[in-house]
């Protein structure tokens, strides 16, 4: 059969910005005590490392260095920008300072924000894998579906795509938006691919559980959309 897929209402068109780039942040404190973690170097990870908020995470001298570097990609490769988001988190906050944009008079979105991952978030490894086994179990083994289902006290990726699409209706404005930038996360960033690219929800589950390397966001990645 034939399965048409309404994603918006059929009288109001949306329109957005002629061209759209988004960029995540550098690599960051928590990046690097990830990375050690999964290694087995949970050194990063003391007492009060782990009672901050995933907001305060600041950027590495490498992360600032990557901001630099794209920042000068951007003015070299764009012609400006006429509207500028950032997520209110603190490395977002640098990252766009270092860009270094022309007439960078930059908007902090609070729908922005990273993913909330709840009691999985700023803690080692070992102990995030603890918490996953032990909340499949209290899901009563029904399947992890990455779409649907949320990190223990945080977000789905399809709550943070709710709190998304409100923002893209800012982009549509009586007054057109030509280019715009924003600086976010990576899941945020990957919520937009959603939303932009009508990504079904079984399918965005299938590249994640694959690890797409299509679909992976790394450090100062930029993601360019035009019509």
């Amino acid at each position: 059969g034939l399965w048409q897929v309404l994603l918006q209402p059929t009288w109001r068109k949306i329109m957005l910005p002629r061209e759209l780039f988004f960029v995540s942040h550098g690599e960051s404190e928590g990046n690097i005590a990830n990375s050690r973690s999964r290694k087995g170097d949970h050194s990063d990870f003391t007492f009060d490392f782990m009672h901050r908020h995933s907001t305060d995470l600041r950027l590495t001298y490498k992360g600032r260095a990557q901001a630099k570097v794209a920042g000068d990609w951007l003015r070299k490769n764009t012609l400006g920008f006429d509207a500028f988001y950032v997520s209110p988190y603190a490395r977002s906050l640098v990252k766009s300072s270092i860009l270094g944009l022309p007439d960078g008079i930059w908007n902090v979105d609070h729908r922005l924000r990273e993913r909330d991952h709840g009691s999985v978030d700023i803690i080692p490894n070992d102990l995030r894998i603890k918490i996953m086994a032990e909340y499949t179990r209290f899901l009563d083994f029904r399947p992890y579906h990455y779409f649907y289902t949320p990190l223990p006290d945080g977000e789905s990726i399809c709550n943070v795509i709710e709190r998304l699409r409100s923002f893209v209706d800012v982009l549509d404005r009586d007054i057109p938006i030509r280019r715009a930038i924003i600086v976010a996360h990576g899941d945020v960033l990957q919520a937009f691919r959603v939303i932009l690219e009508k990504i079904l929800p079984d399918h965005y589950h299938k590249l994640k559980e694959e690890d797409s390397a299509d679909f992976r966001v790394g450090n100062c990645q930029v993601i360019h959309y035009t019509r």
